[in-house]
């Protein structure tokens, strides 16, 4: 039963079926739909990419570019448009998968009041969510790239610093030291506020009429105090999470591109002066894209799913434990002999 406890991860475990089942058939449709439009865009962008690949090996063994070295120029050029589609793929899939996690929650909680009609009372229990989840990771995005920009500013300083006539020029290992030093600073800034704010997507769900702000503010209050517990369980079930998909999916992965290999294995055999490269990506890209798409759809959906699931009672838990110290200085002054 999906209450607010105390969990251990024993509990979480035993409980996470409970939770998936009440998000139900109507959840796993919304998750399916959520994470069809990058998993298509990633397959896309992965056999474009791989065919630009197979065409830069082909010019390159052909000896265009010495010949012409603004073709290099070209063909560089030509790598940026579908890594700009992987990019795009990318935040697709980012952007469902925190909209599922989201929905778990929503569905989890006890809902409000609703028409009687099904389709709109799952578009009220939903509604709520496109707003926040698009909000949260636009000020998630923004503030990620504020660290990164601001790591990448220090760095050019000291490096900047370190040129001849400068303050460092003649300290080479203070300048070492300090790149070292801003770069784990930038690491753990990252893992500080992605621990501090795990819990909004799930507050999202649960505190329906809470704006985006306050929902940020409720979860770093509820890691207050519990920062290593909840950053250690949340990288255990990352770890976990990544691990058991990884194994589920790489049949599927072995499956799709051995061909490919066997096939250019034995040309490379045949003919090792001769054999193309370019042959290998070009397959590669034709016979394997949707391989990668299933992957990243089952991925998606299955780890957004499971962790939505985890987070819902790690919340319960943490909200139930938060409470409890607050209520303890209460206690305590009730007891005390002037009190009495």
């Amino acid at each position: 039963m999906i209450i607010n406890r105390r969990y251990s991860l024993n509990d979480i475990v035993q409980t996470i079926p409970a939770v998936l089942k009440k998000t139900g058939l109507n959840g796993l449709a919304i998750a399916l739909v959520a994470a069809l439009p990058g998993s298509l865009l990633y397959a896309f962008g992965i056999s474009q990419f791989l065919g630009v690949i197979g065409v830069f090996l082909q010019q390159s063994r052909d000896g265009i570019f010495q010949d012409d070295p603004q073709a290099l120029q070209q063909a560089m050029l030509g790598m940026a448009s579908p890594y700009c589609i992987l990019v795009l793929s990318a935040i697709l899939l980012s952007l469902g998968a925190i909209f599922i996690q989201a929905m778990v929650a929503r569905m989890a909680s006890e809902p409000a009041p609703t028409p009687e009609k099904p389709h709109q009372k799952l578009w009220y229990l939903l509604k709520s969510l496109f707003g926040r989840v698009f909000s949260y990771w636009f000020i998630f995005i923004a503030l990620v790239m504020t660290i990164l920009v601001l790591t990448i500013l220090l760095i050019v300083f000291l490096a900047f610093c370190s040129m001849p006539g400068f303050v460092l020029d003649k300290h080479p290992a203070l300048v070492i030291i300090g790149i070292v030093l801003t770069v784990i600073a930038c690491i753990a800034s990252l893992i500080w506020l992605t621990t501090k704010l795990a819990f909004s997507l799930t507050i999202f769900g649960f505190e329906t009429e809470q704006g985006v702000f306050t929902a940020l503010d409720l979860s770093f209050k509820l890691t207050r105090g519990r920062f290593w517990q909840t950053f250690g369980v949340l990288t255990l079930v990352s770890i976990v999470v990544s691990f058991s998909l990884s194994l589920a999916t790489g049949p599927f992965l072995f499956a799709g591109v051995m061909p490919a290999y066997l096939n250019y294995m034995k040309e490379l055999v045949q003919n090792p002066y001769n054999a193309d490269p370019s042959a290998l990506f070009d397959a590669l890209g034709s016979g394997t894209s949707w391989i990668f798409a299933l992957i990243a759809f089952i991925q998606t959906v299955v780890s957004a799913l499971v962790t939505g699931a985890f987070m819902v009672l790690f919340y319960l838990d943490a909200k139930t434990r938060k409470s409890e110290e607050s209520a303890k200085p209460a206690t305590q002054s009730n007891n005390t002999p002037e009190a009495q």
